[in-house]
């Protein structure tokens, strides 16, 4: 097995190592097998290669936590790996939910639809080992890491606000939100989940992607989306309720890095 400096163990899945540090003050690093810029597939022409956006993406997928009080956990997970400079990417996830069930599942300012992003800022020196750059929610609220390189993330029951710990859950909305006591597992990532990127999307109708009693997948919801919030929401591909109240999280197509929003362009 590969040895490398400081390192306490090493799991060696398909095409990539993942790395524990031994001192808490270091974050997680996941070393693939080659460097993700040398791509032998890019379909979605952002420079980096396919099956390693893949490796990636799952290597760092959340570790979920949800609570107790949950009753509308249905979910998928979108997600985007995406260039910023060299050395230097982005993997933002999506859980995407039909519905959002109120504060505890209670119903209240419940609505059809819900999404929630997390995303993770990667940098590396030679394309090969890639480790999150000072993760966090905000000033105040950093990220910690389940054994290996899946990040914390919980869930609050029915709303599925997230938080990276259980203490911050009950700090916002006058601990209405709950974090706690239901199920946890690492979050599964699937390779054609990946909605690429603006200039090359692989996914766009999301009416293919049927779960559960959802047969009929996100029916009217587009991944890459650009109207206003007022006009384009997603609603869990409750379609007839896209222009009323009862719909009311943010569409995919607005969440996404984008090549024309965010100034950045493939890397060569």
């Amino acid at each position: 097995m590969r040895q490398l400096l400081f390192v306490l163990s090493c799991l060696v899945p398909a095409s990539l190592l993942w790395c524990q540090s031994p001192t808490a003050s270091t974050y997680p690093t996941v070393v693939l097998n080659k460097s993700i810029y040398a791509t032998q597939q890019d379909n979605d022409q952002d420079g980096l290669d396919d099956a390693l956006e893949y490796e990636l993406a799952g290597a760092f997928s959340p570790y979920l936590i949800w609570d107790d009080q949950e009753s509308c956990s249905l979910h998928q997970t979108f997600y985007q790996v995406h260039p910023l400079e060299q050395n230097k990417i982005a993997v933002i996830y999506v859980l995407t939910f039909p519905l959002d069930c109120g504060f505890r599942s209670t119903g209240f300012v419940g609505h059809w639809g819900d999404t929630q992003d997390a995303r993770l800022t990667l940098s590396s020196e030679d394309g090969l080992a890639w480790k999150p750059d000072d993760p966090s929610f905000g000033p105040l609220e950093k990220l910690s890491f389940h054994d290996g390189g899946h990040f914390y993330l919980y869930l609050s029951g029915g709303k599925h606000h997230t938080y990276p710990d259980a203490a911050s859950c009950y700090q916002r909305y006058s601990g209405m939100d709950g974090c706690e006591g239901g199920p946890e597992y690492i979050e599964p990532i699937l390779a054609d989940h990946n909605v690429g990127e603006e200039w090359a999307p692989a996914i766009t109708w999301l009416g293919n992607f049927g779960q559960g009693p959802y047969k009929e997948g996100y029916a009217g919801e587009n991944a890459w989306d650009q109207s206003a919030w007022n006009d384009w929401r997603f609603c869990g591909g409750n379609s007839k309720k896209r222009f009323s109240p009862q719909c009311d999280a943010t569409g995919l197509g607005r969440i996404w890095l984008r090549s024309a929003s965010d100034g950045n362009s493939p890397v060569n």
